[in-house]
Order: C-alpha cells, then structure tokens, then sequence
C-alpha cells in the first residue's frame, strides 16, 4: 500500500487528524509506503494521530513533512502497535518563531 495524504490548516484553525492502517488478516506480508504532508499557517493547532494496526510480519515505512508558521502548534502521536519494521521521517521547515512541536510515540 502506498499513501500520499495532505493536511492544509488555515489560520487559526484547529483539528485533531486520525489516521489508521490496519491489516485484515495475519497470514499475509503487507508493506506499506506513506506520507503526511502538513501546511499549518499561523496559530493554527493541530493534533495528527498515526495508528498502525498492521498484522506482525509487515513492514510500515512512514515520512512525515512539514511546514510550520509562527505561533503554531502541531502534535504528532505515533502508535506503532503493528509491524516488524517500522521506520519513521520527519521533515519541517520552519517559518518564524514560537512554534510548539511536541511527538508522541509507543
């Protein structure tokens, strides 16, 4: 499986994004290739959850690409319940000051 997801948040918005992966059954390898691409413009609070279900014998390959605007905030959890390898990317490109990035991850 492969993904390319974008996220535009305007100004002062706020959103909280779940996305899930999940395999239907445990007996076949799955690989999965995926993006998240995140535009938060100023004062802009997001929240994007990244839950993978995947059965025990895939493999999970995820970046994560960002661009942040002062005064923003953006939360990241990872919960990586599934997979037998999982990487993850990040990328940010930052544009002025007080910007709050927090990660979460299992």
């Amino acid at each position: 499986m492969a993904d390319n997801i974008t996220i535009n948040a305007e100004e002062n918005s706020k959103a909280n994004i779940i996305i899930k992966y999940k395999t239907t059954t445990a007996h076949v390898k799955a690989f999965h290739n995926g993006a998240c691409n995140v535009n938060i413009k100023k004062g802009a609070h997001i929240q994007v959850t990244i839950l993978n279900l995947l059965n025990d014998i895939s493999e999970n390959f995820y970046s994560m690409n960002n661009t942040v605007y002062e005064d923003a905030n953006l939360e990241y959890i990872i919960a990586d319940f599934g997979g037998s390898k999982t990487i993850s990317n990040f990328v940010f490109v930052f544009f002025k000051n007080s910007i709050k990035l927090t990660f979460s991850t299992t």
